[in-house]
Protein backbone atom coordinates (compact mmCIF):
# COMPACT_ATOMS: atom_id res chain seq x y z
CA UNK A 1 0.00 0.00 0.00
CA UNK A 2 1.01 3.61 -1.14
CA UNK A 3 -0.42 6.55 0.62
CA UNK A 4 0.56 10.02 1.30
CA UNK A 5 -0.50 10.26 5.25
CA UNK A 6 -1.72 7.62 7.92
CA UNK A 7 -5.17 8.80 7.55
CA UNK A 8 -4.96 7.23 3.89
CA UNK A 9 -3.67 4.27 5.09
CA UNK A 10 -6.21 4.01 7.73
CA UNK A 11 -9.04 4.07 4.90
CA UNK A 12 -6.88 1.80 2.57
CA UNK A 13 -7.58 -1.23 5.46
CA UNK A 14 -10.93 -0.31 5.45
CA UNK A 15 -11.42 -0.61 1.86
CA UNK A 16 -9.58 -4.25 2.21
CA UNK A 17 -11.62 -5.58 3.97
CA UNK A 18 -15.25 -4.14 2.72
CA UNK A 19 -17.08 -7.38 0.52
CA UNK A 20 -18.62 -4.91 -1.71
CA UNK A 21 -15.38 -3.22 -3.03
CA UNK A 22 -14.23 -5.53 -6.09
CA UNK A 23 -11.00 -3.10 -6.06
CA UNK A 24 -9.52 0.19 -5.53
CA UNK A 25 -6.45 2.88 -6.77
CA UNK A 26 -4.90 5.66 -4.77
CA UNK A 27 -4.38 8.44 -6.33
CA UNK A 28 -6.01 7.75 -9.58
CA UNK A 29 -5.08 10.55 -11.84
CA UNK A 30 -4.76 14.72 -12.05
CA UNK A 31 -7.86 16.00 -13.25
CA UNK A 32 -7.22 19.93 -14.78
CA UNK A 33 -10.27 22.19 -13.49
CA UNK A 34 -11.12 25.69 -14.10
CA UNK A 35 -13.25 27.94 -11.06
CA UNK A 36 -13.46 31.24 -10.55
CA UNK A 37 -11.57 31.85 -13.81
CA UNK A 38 -8.46 30.04 -12.41
CA UNK A 39 -7.14 26.95 -13.61
CA UNK A 40 -6.44 24.41 -11.18
CA UNK A 41 -5.35 20.86 -10.51
CA UNK A 42 -7.25 18.27 -8.74
CA UNK A 43 -6.18 14.65 -7.82
CA UNK A 44 -8.72 12.41 -6.01
CA UNK A 45 -7.51 9.96 -2.84
CA UNK A 46 -9.08 7.25 -4.15
CA UNK A 47 -11.17 5.56 -6.87
CA UNK A 48 -12.94 2.50 -6.37
CA UNK A 49 -15.03 0.01 -8.08
CA UNK A 50 -17.72 -1.72 -6.33
CA UNK A 51 -18.91 -5.25 -6.73
CA UNK A 52 -22.20 -3.76 -8.09
CA UNK A 53 -19.74 -2.21 -11.09
CA UNK A 54 -20.01 1.12 -9.90
CA UNK A 55 -17.85 3.41 -9.49
CA UNK A 56 -16.70 6.08 -7.13
CA UNK A 57 -13.92 8.80 -6.24
CA UNK A 58 -12.97 9.75 -2.84
CA UNK A 59 -11.93 12.60 -1.26
CA UNK A 60 -10.53 12.28 2.43
CA UNK A 61 -10.89 15.09 4.96
CA UNK A 62 -11.11 15.27 8.25
CA UNK A 63 -14.17 16.37 9.94
CA UNK A 64 -12.51 19.81 10.64
CA UNK A 65 -12.25 20.86 6.75
CA UNK A 66 -15.36 19.73 5.67
CA UNK A 67 -17.53 22.30 7.04
CA UNK A 68 -15.99 25.57 5.73
CA UNK A 69 -17.92 27.59 3.20
CA UNK A 70 -14.57 26.81 0.52
CA UNK A 71 -14.37 23.01 0.76
CA UNK A 72 -18.31 22.93 0.35
CA UNK A 73 -18.44 25.36 -2.75
CA UNK A 74 -14.87 23.56 -4.16
CA UNK A 75 -16.15 19.66 -3.39
CA UNK A 76 -19.93 20.60 -5.14
CA UNK A 77 -18.11 22.07 -8.04
CA UNK A 78 -15.57 19.09 -8.29
CA UNK A 79 -18.81 16.43 -7.35
CA UNK A 80 -21.05 18.70 -10.67
CA UNK A 81 -17.71 17.74 -12.43
CA UNK A 82 -17.24 14.53 -12.58
CA UNK A 83 -20.78 13.37 -12.35
CA UNK A 84 -21.42 15.10 -15.88
CA UNK A 85 -18.06 14.08 -17.51
CA UNK A 86 -17.85 10.60 -16.15
CA UNK A 87 -21.21 9.95 -14.41
CA UNK A 88 -19.34 9.03 -11.49
CA UNK A 89 -19.51 10.93 -8.14
CA UNK A 90 -17.06 12.51 -5.46
CA UNK A 91 -17.76 11.41 -1.83
CA UNK A 92 -16.10 12.95 0.92
CA UNK A 93 -14.92 10.85 3.76
CA UNK A 94 -14.22 11.45 7.05
CA UNK A 95 -12.76 9.82 10.21
CA UNK A 96 -16.26 9.59 11.41
CA UNK A 97 -17.17 7.15 8.17
CA UNK A 98 -14.42 5.12 8.30
CA UNK A 99 -11.51 5.10 11.67
CA UNK A 100 -12.10 3.67 14.94
CA UNK A 101 -8.91 2.61 17.04
CA UNK A 102 -9.95 -1.04 18.22
CA UNK A 103 -11.06 -1.27 14.07
CA UNK A 104 -7.98 -0.27 13.02
CA UNK A 105 -5.98 -2.48 15.12
CA UNK A 106 -7.84 -5.79 14.36
CA UNK A 107 -7.98 -4.50 10.63
CA UNK A 108 -3.83 -4.24 10.38
CA UNK A 109 -3.82 -7.47 12.80
CA UNK A 110 -5.62 -9.67 9.88
CA UNK A 111 -4.42 -7.68 6.60
CA UNK A 112 -1.48 -9.88 6.27
CA UNK A 113 -3.57 -12.82 6.09
CA UNK A 114 -5.62 -11.38 3.43
CA UNK A 115 -3.70 -12.75 0.61
CA UNK A 116 -3.18 -17.05 2.43
CA UNK A 117 -3.92 -19.37 -0.26
CA UNK A 118 -6.79 -22.07 0.33
CA UNK A 119 -6.26 -23.84 -2.77
CA UNK A 120 -4.93 -26.54 -1.11
CA UNK A 121 -7.56 -26.90 1.29
CA UNK A 122 -10.94 -28.49 0.48
CA UNK A 123 -12.79 -25.07 2.36
CA UNK A 124 -16.31 -26.63 2.08
CA UNK A 125 -15.09 -29.83 4.25
CA UNK A 126 -12.85 -27.70 6.32
CA UNK A 127 -15.84 -25.16 6.99
CA UNK A 128 -18.05 -28.68 7.70
CA UNK A 129 -15.73 -29.42 10.37
CA UNK A 130 -15.56 -26.02 11.82
CA UNK A 131 -19.23 -25.21 11.99
CA UNK A 132 -20.73 -24.93 15.68
CA UNK A 133 -17.48 -23.36 16.91
CA UNK A 134 -18.54 -20.26 19.04
CA UNK A 135 -15.22 -18.77 19.62
CA UNK A 136 -11.86 -17.56 18.19
CA UNK A 137 -9.78 -19.67 20.53
CA UNK A 138 -12.26 -22.92 19.41
CA UNK A 139 -11.49 -22.03 15.79
CA UNK A 140 -7.58 -21.97 16.62
CA UNK A 141 -7.57 -25.23 18.29
CA UNK A 142 -9.81 -26.88 15.97
CA UNK A 143 -7.64 -25.73 12.75
CA UNK A 144 -4.10 -27.22 14.21
CA UNK A 145 -6.47 -30.90 14.69
CA UNK A 146 -6.47 -31.05 11.09
CA UNK A 147 -2.79 -30.44 10.61
CA UNK A 148 -3.63 -26.52 8.62
CA UNK A 149 -0.76 -23.47 9.20
CA UNK A 150 -1.43 -20.95 12.22
CA UNK A 151 -2.18 -18.66 9.28
CA UNK A 152 -5.27 -20.98 8.68
CA UNK A 153 -7.47 -19.63 11.46
CA UNK A 154 -6.83 -15.90 10.86
CA UNK A 155 -7.03 -16.30 7.21
CA UNK A 156 -10.77 -17.25 7.34
CA UNK A 157 -10.97 -14.52 9.86
CA UNK A 158 -9.39 -12.43 7.60
CA UNK A 159 -11.00 -13.51 3.96
CA UNK A 160 -14.40 -13.83 5.37
CA UNK A 161 -14.96 -17.42 5.79
CA UNK A 162 -14.95 -17.04 9.61
CA UNK A 163 -16.96 -13.62 10.82
CA UNK A 164 -16.09 -11.65 14.53
CA UNK A 165 -16.96 -8.36 15.00
CA UNK A 166 -13.72 -6.50 14.17
CA UNK A 167 -15.10 -3.44 16.73
CA UNK A 168 -14.45 -4.46 19.76
CA UNK A 169 -10.78 -5.74 21.17
CA UNK A 170 -9.43 -8.97 19.94
CA UNK A 171 -9.27 -11.74 22.27
CA UNK A 172 -9.39 -15.63 21.71
CA UNK A 173 -12.58 -15.43 23.78
CA UNK A 174 -14.30 -13.36 21.16
CA UNK A 175 -17.36 -14.81 19.73
CA UNK A 176 -17.13 -15.94 16.12
CA UNK A 177 -18.98 -18.00 13.57
CA UNK A 178 -18.02 -19.95 10.37
CA UNK A 179 -19.93 -18.54 7.32
CA UNK A 180 -19.15 -20.08 4.12
CA UNK A 181 -17.05 -22.32 2.21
Amino acid sequence: MRAESYFEISYMYHLEFDNEVERWQSQPQRFQYEINGKSRVYTPDFLIKLKSGEYQLVELKPNCFTLSDEFVEKHGYLNDMFLSRYQIPLLVRTEDDFYHDTRMTNLRRLYRYKSYDFSRYDMKKASEHLKGLSTIRELYQRCSKFNATAAFGPAMLAQNYATTDLNIPFSLNNSMEVSHA
